[in-house]
C-alpha cells in the first residue's frame, strides 16, 4: 500500500481525535506505544542506513531510501510482527546469573490476521512468552475476529 493507516503516521487532529475515542485507562498506554514506535524507527534508521550509503553507495541512495520511506517499509514489517522478550546476555553477580533480555519483533503466522477494537481483548502471552490468540465466545463462519493492541 501507498499509505500505512498507523498512528505514528497520523496528523495532530487525527491523532487526537483517536486519543479521545479509547477508554481512558488505554489513552496512556497508546501515547507510549506510538511514541515508542517513533522512537525505535528513528534508531534504526540512524544506526543502519548512513553505513548503508556509505559502504554501498551504488545500491543505496538517500533520495531513494528516505526516512519518510524506511519508516513506511518498518511500519509495514512492525504491524504485522509481535515483539518476544528473549535473554540477550548472561552474567554472574556472586553466585547468581543474571540475564538481560531484548525484544525481538518476529513474523508470527496468522498473528496479524485479527483486526484492532479497542474494546477487544488483548494478545497475551503465556509463561514460556508464547503469543496467545484467544476468541471469548462462538464465532459464526465469516465473522471477524477482534483483538485490542
Amino acid at each position: 500500500p501507498e499509505h500505512v493507516p498507523l498512528p505514528i503516521f497520523y496528523s495532530s487532529t487525527k491523532y487526537a481525535e483517536t486519543r479521545q475515542s479509547l477508554p481512558v485507562e488505554q489513552q496512556t498506554k497508546f501515547d507510549s506505544l506510538v511514541e515508542a514506535r517513533r522512537d525505535v524507527i528513528e534508531l534504526h534508521y540512524m544506526n543502519l542506513m548512513p553505513v548503508l550509503y556509505r559502504d554501498y553507495p551504488q545500491l543505496f541512495s538517500p533520495k531513494v531510501y528516505s526516512y519518510e520511506r524506511f519508516a513506511w517499509a518498518v511500519s509495514l514489517i512492525m504491524s504485522r510482527t509481535w515483539g518476544r522478550r528473549v535473554p540477550h546476555e548472561t552474567w554472574l553477580i556472586g553466585s547468581q546469573n543474571h540475564t538481560r533480555n531484548v525484544t525481538v519483533h518476529a513474523l508470527t503466522p496468522a498473528a496479524d490476521m485479527p483486526n484492532h477494537l479497542h474494546t477487544a481483548e488483548e494478545a497475551a502471552r503465556d509463561p514460556k512468552g508464547r503469543l496467545i490468540l484467544r476468541q471469548h465466545q462462538n464465532s459464526t463462519r465469516g465473522q471477524q475476529i477482534f483483538i485490542s493492541y
